[in-house]
């Protein structure tokens, strides 16, 4: 069973850095039960709806939760444009359901890939939201090749909004650096090993 759950693990990783591997996984149904099991233990579930209960019991812990709606590099602006109404529609359910949580989201997922205007407008729509609602925005760490972008729109949004934070990889060498210069900003710094 272990190695069920090891090559789940596996798969997970090589299908988050690559799109067809992505696809090849929701298309196989057997292989997708195996990634979903190793999964189970690292996600809320495959709608928000799902996540609710498991965010709940969390709290009832005494856990700060995180929620994401899981994407990255949005092909279209119209998909960019959806990721952020259902991000705002997070926003609004941890405050209707009085949730302990968070939320975090990769800019990639919100038009980084596409362009930083658009980017920045839908990463404030995220930010206002939640800000009414006192609710902190992460940014996620995205790829090597990306870091530069996201510590820019990083650090435009920090000056304009006090709920947002971002997340960096220990793993990466330039991590030092980026780490001295992100403590000079206003918001939290959430450090993960990295993928």
């Amino acid at each position: 069973m272990d190695s069920y759950l090891k090559m789940g693990s596996d798969a997970l990783k090589k299908a988050a850095l690559n799109e067809q591997a992505k696809a090849y996984l929701m298309e196989n149904e057997a292989l997708f039960r195996v990634v979903k099991r190793a999964a189970d233990r690292y996600i809320g579930g495959e709608s928000l709806e799902e996540t609710v209960p498991k965010v709940i019991e969390g709290n009832r812990k005494g856990l700060k939760c995180s929620i994401e709606f899981m994407g990255e590099s949005t092909s279209t602006a119209a998909e960019a444009h959806a990721a952020t109404d259902e991000f705002v529609r997070i926003a609004d359910v941890i405050h209707g359901r009085q949730l302990q949580s968070t939320i975090s989201l990769d800019l990639s997922h919100i038009g980084l890939a596409l362009s930083a205007d658009l980017c920045r407008e839908n990463l404030a729509a995220i930010c206002n939201k939640a800000n009414d609602h006192a609710i902190e925005v992460i940014v996620s760490a995205e790829g090597p090749d990306r870091t530069d972008q996201v510590i820019d729109t990083y650090r435009w949004a920090s000056t304009r909004f006090s709920n947002v934070s971002i997340t960096v990889q220990a793993y990466l060498h330039r991590t030092r650096e980026d780490f001295a210069d992100l403590i000079q900003l206003p918001g939290r710094i959430r450090m993960v090993k990295g993928a």
